[in-house]
């Protein structure tokens, strides 16, 4: 059994103090067989509140909020009261030996306190802790010091900061270690990997030498075989010499019989080349006729390139005028635009001239007929203060009058403030409507421009367009005549190997008709000769039976004849 590494050791001792820290910062409450205890826990929760065992979280004993309290499990219980107070202790009502053990008391998701409860089978003074004598946090026996909340916290941090790095330190440990296994292991292998390609080739070199035997074996069987096929290939070449020079017999014998054949033959292929000499000639004509064709149609192409080109121009002429007379409606348009505004702004103005003028007047009748009142009244008072009722009167009319002259003076003001303001609204629409109107007459001449711009762009792409098609099809038409041309050089090339050919294969033939004619002339001469020599003997023959009988020289040329 291995010892424990240093690392591990370390790990198991941090455990075990803080634990033992951890368990000796936990309260204790101790109580009696059957009694009721309070477990106190006394912090600050505006939720659900609930008790639950510390090895067991999920199971709740008692919880409370902020309308009532309820009790889970049988046994437990928490005081609604205590609750709102801030007082969280859970009574237990009968204590048993299955109670024992740590509680803790939660707040949502986080814990507040943690109490440990211990029955005990004889009673202790100070330790008995009773359900309805206890305070807030306290029992009634001799009060538990709490620790509070942050301590526990700070406790628990620092454990798992120590049993972190304590890890980091064995995984650093085991990871060496790891590395050195594998590095042994990778060793070994590479020994194991060695060993059996040695052995390997240990016995590929014994399978080899064994091949070796074999091949060697093979070669002698091999030669032994070359040899008696040598033997027997001798024997075949004198068979083959044999039946050769009986086929050269069989040759010459056909040579005679093929000399009618191939005087035949000599006449079908001088036919044949006057054939293709008369198909050649036409060909060529052929060839001069497409040419004369092609280049009328290339004129053609050029000449209706030259008549799009004059197209262009022209359409681009009457573009240009277009483009010049719309520019001048333009500017006429503008300046009727600024002539009218320049008349309308002269009406007004002779408008709001006039308009003062008759203010003015008014303004001068309202001071006439004030000085003419004054002097009246200057007159009146000269002449003397008779009648008074009568002056009194005089001079309520003329108040009166003064008081119609200045409303009318004030009516007459106002009206023409009104005609002032209507005459400027009716300005302004009118300028307003000028400048819609200049504004869609620049819109119009620009979409004008827009459009005779894209018509141009148009007419430059089908130019183009056209210029491309014409050279592609010139650039077709030029290289389907260069395939032609082609072809016909092929087939003229073609035609003249053939008649070469033709020519090799006839001199060839005339030569062998010479030589057999030359052979057919020495055998007609040595039979020509043989005849004149049997018919010499024949006449011999003849003059030496002359005196015979005629029946013995019938019997004799009988029996010639049926020897010749």
């Amino acid at each position: 059994m291995e010892s424990c590494s240093p690392a591990h050791c370390v790990l198991i001792l941090l455990i075990i103090t803080f634990t033992a820290v951890y368990v000796s910062a936990v309260p204790l409450v101790k109580v009696k067989l059957h009694d009721s205890a309070t477990l106190p826990c006394s912090e600050t929760c505006s939720g659900l509140v609930r008790w639950t065992e510390f090895s067991n979280r999920t199971d709740v004993l008692a919880e409370c909020d902020q309308t009532s309290c309820r009790s889970v499990k049988e046994g437990y219980q928490m005081i609604h009261d205590q609750y709102l107070k801030g007082d969280f202790s859970l009574t237990i009502t009968d204590a048993d030996f299955s109670m024992m053990g740590t509680y803790t008391c939660e707040c949502g998701n986080s814990e507040l306190c943690d109490v440990e409860l211990q029955v005990e089978d004889t009673p202790q003074a100070g330790n008995n802790i009773s359900g309805s004598s206890h305070t807030k946090g306290t029992s009634h026996g001799a009060p538990q010091a709490s620790v509070p909340g942050w301590a526990t916290a700070l406790i628990l941090l620092t454990v798992a900061a120590v049993v972190i790095l304590v890890l980091v330190l064995v995984f650093f440990m085991r990871s060496h270690n790891q590395s050195i296994r594998s590095t042994k292991e990778q060793i070994n292998f590479i020994e194991k990997t060695l060993t059996d390609r040695l052995a390997f080739l240990e016995s590929t070199v014994g399978q080899n030498s064994d091949q070796t035997g074999r091949k060697e074996k093979t070669l002698t069987d091999r030669l032994a075989s070359l040899e008696s096929t040598v033997g027997q290939n001798s024997d075949r070449t004198g068979c083959i010499e044999k039946t050769l020079t009986d086929r050269l017999a069989s040759l010459e014998s056909t040579v005679g019989q093929n000399s009618d054949q191939t005087g035949r033959k000599e006449k079908t292929l001088t036919d044949r080349l006057a054939s293709l000499e008369s198909t050649v000639v036409q060909n060529r004509d052929q060839i001069k006729s497409t040419e004369d064709t092609l280049k009328k149609r290339l004129d053609s192409m050029e000449k209706t390139g030259v008549q799009n080109c004059d197209q262009i121009k022209s359409t681009e002429d009457t573009l240009k005028k277009r483009l010049d007379s719309m520019e001048k409606t333009g500017k006429q348009n503008s300046e009727q635009n600024s002539e009218q505004i320049n008349s309308i702004e002269k009406t007004l103005k002779e408008k709001l001239a006039s308009l003062e003028r008759t203010v003015e007047q008014n303004h001068n009748l309202i001071k006439s007929t004030e000085d003419t009142l004054k002097k009246r009244l200057d007159s009146l008072e000269k002449t003397g203060g008779q009648n008074s009722d009568k002056t009194g009167c005089i001079e309520k009319t003329l108040t009166d009058r003064l008081a119609s002259l200045e409303s009318t003076v004030k009516q007459n003001s106002e009206q023409n403030s009104e005609q002032i303001n209507r005459i400027e609204k009716i300005l302004k629409e009118k300028l307003a409507s000028l400048e819609r109107t200049v504004e869609q007459n620049s819109d119009k001449t620009g979409c004008i421009e827009k459009t005779l711009t894209d018509r141009l762009a148009s007419l430059e792409s089908s130019v183009k367009q056209n210029s491309e098609q014409n050279s592609e099809q010139i650039n077709r038409i030029e290289k389907t005549l260069k395939e032609k041309l082609a072809s016909l050089e092929r087939t003229v090339e073609q035609n003249s190997d053939k008649t070469g050919c033709i020519e090799k294969t006839l001199t060839d033939r005339l030569a062998s008709l010479e030589s057999t004619v030359g052979q057919n002339s020495d055998q007609t001469g040595r039979k020509e000769q043989t005849l004149t020599d049997r018919l010499a003997s024949l006449e011999s023959t003849v003059n030496q039976h002359h005196g015979q009988s005629p029946q013995k020289r019938r019997a004799y040329l009988k029996k010639t004849g049926s020897q010749n």
